[in-house]
């Protein structure tokens, strides 16, 4: 969220401070120390100093276990000085000399403890406060230097800078190499940076742990592949020391057992995380310091559906403490998990606030499956020491949740720490910005996608990787079988905080509602806007209001999408800005207080219940219930290649189901195997009155095979898929079939792709021989041709590596004739004072046109009179007189097609005759 001030600085050293996360007896003596804090203190910040402050020259030798301090003043601890009214905080006044504007630049302290057994000692941890700088030495040997200047100490070197009175404490590590077994001796100089100082302050802590320094730290157990078989893990090592580090100190191993039986039962399995994903790391720790760590990942597969297992991670002898986890059963639809956004703080102290709130959630919510976060998890993503107290403060927790995160604005683009911490697959765009940011898991019917909505403003890179991920969200959606569909990520598009009119949200609404609409996604949990707000069901960027209810008063089967931003789980939050909020806010508050969801599933239902941490009941509860079907399946799923080698696919729309308020809205088509591109993928919307459907595949070619998914698809729910493959895919038959008995040709409706009738061949022999079209109509000669055998197809095409197409057949047959014997004619003239004629014309063949019998009386070679009679019906007999006489009359009968007086030639449809 927007660049927010660090309120504490956090030192590099909260990072060792970490790794002491076991203590025990040390059977460590210290005779000046009146009273321990526990078994692990080696001594406290007010234990007993002998000391040295007459600002003599000490040399070296002081600092050597066997220098006799006998004669130097002993007390307790804090000791210095300070200006009058100062130094409340001192056990002990020291001297500075005689002239308080030439003070002693020089104080010398020493402490002797004594260790029983070294080998129990696996890191030394020391808690310094000083004014103004220190040299610390543990048996003679320089062991921290802080606010001093490079090279040779003496006496009269001074400090590099002054210090403040806040005075912060100061951590760092001692390597345990340097105990002996009996007595010890830490020494130290404390150097004012000028004679005119005010103040000298020096307390120092050592805490001893039998933890190595190399054990896992920042534990992060996540869902990955399958939830029924398989978590992932993430963790830390310290690499300060590497000459020191164990050979295996790069090893990353997850050990898992059945829940109850050792890490030494035969059921043990043993999980080794691939080499390349182990990287040694120089990360910033604070924002003036840097520390080494190794990041390790490894991922636990083949586990048995419904089982309850435990868990470490780490090397052999190098172990975390046990985590457990439970596996999703088989048909586990029935479920609840827990949501939480921006845990983000500056120091110590508000991450502990983050666990507590983790903490009331669990108990909550104690069958909690998983963990959504949606991002800023971290103020500084780029800083150790605020991921080190993310986990830290939570670790227990952590060690038996996955927690599946989404990265915020504050934790990237461009910081790889999120990486680093997580265990996600990458495999989902080219850019992610950082790795494993984009990604999905199933659990239970639910499928949950996970999005990076970078950072406050989008470089181009940033913008082509979100382009990306609308893509593969796209291709997520088609590709899953879920019935409920969850999107999660940060930046909140319907908020009411302080981001609510910021620009980059207002392009990101504009951007995504669409998508999430054509979608069908059903709930958006966000972050970022640090404000709590219950959406109502949005579609079109609009309010939903016709909404049906079910028996409890629960929204059934709603249209839009709900989106939920959860304040914050630690404790950043901002001022509600409610201009908008009747547009899409059905319920908002700013309790100024950390808030967290629990989410209950099960087969019909969602049920998100909000708490504000520490409080008893929920303050918000919203159901949604659904009992809608999934729609039936297209039909009749075909693959061909068009002329220039593209797939073409063909299917027909199923019929909907009695639910007609929940019709087929459009189809989901994508390629199983990714060969058009990881995420590619396409929706048709549904056209009304139409049930067949085509679409020509872009970027296919005949030379590879492809195997397409299609599956219809409903208000929210896709059918199963049907599937076709292109191996041996050939252009589509022709259809439309049009047998012209009378015209003996044989026509059709071209195959799409395939407009011209060089590209088709056909066979009156059914399909034993194959010869050219020249025409469509292709005219076939005066044949008998049984139904059936006369076919006309695409033919092959080598340059394209298209093969012959499916053939279509003639569905009635062709008889030895032509035009002519459409209808036959008969008649009979008688001659008196007038001519009579009797003529019949009656349709032998089929025909569907009009037709016309035509009268002509002849007077010789001369026409006289022409008329005609239109033939409604297969047959029709006709008496006609004429008003003539004498043998050179004579009459001829003949049926056209038409007659219309046009000069066009009519098509005759009977042979004529002549009476006389």
């Amino acid at each position: 969220m927007g660049g927010i001030a660090v309120k504490k600085a956090v030192s590099s050293l909260t990072v060792l401070s970490m790794l002491l996360t076991l203590v025990f007896t040390m059977g460590v003596t210290d005779s000046a120390v009146a009273e321990e804090e526990s078994g692990s203190v080696l001594f406290a910040q007010n234990s007993e100093w002998s000391y040295l402050d007459d600002g003599s020259n000490q040399g070296t030798a002081w600092r050597s276990v066997d220098y006799d301090d006998s004669a130097w003043k002993q007390d307790a601890a804090p000791l210095g000085y300070a200006s009058s009214g100062k130094g409340l905080d001192l056990n002990t006044w020291i001297g500075y000399g005689s002239n308080s504007s030439s003070k002693y630049i020089t104080t010398y302290f020493r402490k002797e403890f004594e260790v029983t057994d070294t080998s129990e000692i696996k890191q030394l941890l020391g808690t310094l406060i000083r004014d103004d700088g220190a040299v610390i030495y543990l048996n003679g040997e320089e062991v921290y230097r802080v606010n001093m200047p490079s090279g040779t100490i003496a006496y009269t070197t001074l400090a590099s800078g002054a210090v403040g009175d806040e005075r912060p404490s100061e951590e760092f590590s001692i390597s345990p190499s340097l105990l002996v077994t009996g007595r010890n001796v830490i020494a130290a100089e404390v150097h004012q940076n000028a004679g005119t100082s005010s103040d000298l302050f020096f307390s120092l802590e050592l805490k001893a742990s039998d933890t190595s320094p190399y054990a896992p730290i920042a534990i992060a157990m996540s869902l990955y592949g399958s939830a029924k078989t398989a978590r992932s893990f993430a963790w830390y090592t310290n690499y300060a020391n590497p000459q020191n580090a164990p050979e295996n100190v790069m090893d990353s191993i997850v050990e898992v057992v059945p829940a109850g039986e050792g890490f030494d039962s035969p059921a043990k399995l043993r999980f080794t995380g691939d080499p390349k994903d182990t990287q040694a790391l120089s990360l910033k720790v604070t924002s003036s310091t840097n520390g080494s760590f190794i990041s390790h990942k490894a991922v636990a597969d083949g586990l048995t559906p419904g089982t309850d297992y435990e868990y470490r991670v780490g090397s052999d002898g190098l172990w975390s403490e046990t985590g457990s986890f439970t596996t999703e059963a088989e048909e586990e639809n029935s479920f609840e998990f827990l949501y939480m956004t921006d845990s983000q703080g500056s120091n110590t102290g508000d991450y502990e606030v983050w666990a507590n709130t983790l903490g009331n959630g669990l108990n909550d919510f104690p069958n909690a499956k998983f963990l959504v976060m949606t991002g800023d998890q971290v103020d500084a993503g780029s800083l150790e020491s605020q991921w080190l107290d993310y986990f830290g403060k939570p670790q227990q927790l952590l060690l038996n949740l996955p927690i599946m995160a989404a990265v915020g604005n504050h934790e990237g683009p461009y910081n790889d720490n999120y990486y680093y911490h997580f265990n996600y697959p990458n495999d989902s765009i080219d850019d992610p910005l950082p790795p494993g940011s984009v990604y999905s898991f199933d659990y239970g019917d639910a499928h949950i996608m996970v999005l990076n909505t970078m950072d406050i403003n989008w470089d181009s890179r940033q913008s082509a990787s979100f382009d990306q991920q609308i893509d593969w969200l796209k291709r997520e959606v088609a590709e899953t079988d879920k019935k409920w569909k969850i999107v999660a990520y940060h930046k909140a598009i319907y908020s009411l905080g302080n981001h609510t009119e910021d620009s980059d949200i207002l392009a990101l609404r504009e951007k995504l509602y669409p998508i999430f609409d054509e979608l069908g996604i059903d709930v958006v949990l966000q972050g970022h806007d640090h404000t709590f707000v219950r959406s109502y069901q949005m579609y079109g960027n609009q309010r939903v209001t016709d909404i049906e209810t079910d028996a409890d008063g629960n929204p059934l089967n709603p249209d839009g999408t709900l989106y939920m931003i959860n304040n914050s789980a630690g404790t950043k939050y901002y001022n509600l800005q409610t201009k908008n909020a009747e547009k899409y806010a059905a319920v908002y508050e700013q309790p100024y207080q950390p808030i967290y969801s629990g989410i209950r599933m099960t087969g019909n239902s969602f049920t998100i219940d909000s708490y504000k941490s520490g409080e008893d009941q929920p303050f918000d509860t919203y159901t949604i219930v659904r009992d809608d079907e999934k729609p039936n399946p297209v039909s009749e799923l075909k693959a061909a290649s068009t002329s220039s080698g593209k797939t073409l696919l063909s299917w027909t729309k199923p019929a909907d189901r009695s639910d007609s308020a929940d019709p087929i809205r459009g189809f989901r088509i994508y390629e199983t195997s990714g060969k058009l591109g990881a995420n590619w993928s396409q929706y048709i919307p549904v056209v009304e009155g139409q049930t067949s459907y085509q679409l020509t595949m872009e970027g296919t070619n005949a030379d590879e095979v492809y195997e397409f998914a299609v599956k219809s698809v409903d208000k929210r729910d896709n059918s199963e898929a049907e599937l076709v493959s292109t191996e041996g895919a050939k252009p589509l038959a022709p259809t439309a079939p049009v047998v012209d008995d009378g015209h003996n040709t044989f026509g059709w409706t071209n195959a799409p792709g395939y407009s011209e009738a060089g590209d088709y061949e056909y066979s009156v022999d059914n399909g034993a021989t194959w010869q050219p079209v020249t025409a469509n109509p292709q005219p076939l000669g005066a044949f008998d041709y049984p139904a059936g055998t006369v076919l006309v197809r695409v033919q092959a095409n080598e340059a394209a590596g298209t093969p012959a197409g499916e053939a279509l057949a003639s569905d009635r047959s062709f008889t030895e004739n032509d035009i002519r014997d459409t209808y036959e004619l008969t008649g009979t003239i008688t001659r008196g004072d007038q001519i009579r004629i009797d003529v019949t014309a009656e349709r032998i063949a089929e025909y569907g046109g009009d037709a016309y019998l035509v009268l002509e009386l002849m007077n010789g070679n001369t026409p006289v009179l022409l008329n005609a009679v239109s033939l409604k019906q297969d047959k029709l007999s006709l008496t006609q007189y004429f008003n003539v006489s004498g043998d050179s009359y004579r009459i001829k009968a003949y049926v056209f097609d038409t007659f219309d007086g046009e000069l066009d030639v009519p098509v005759q449809l009977a042979r004529p005759i002549e009476l006389q």
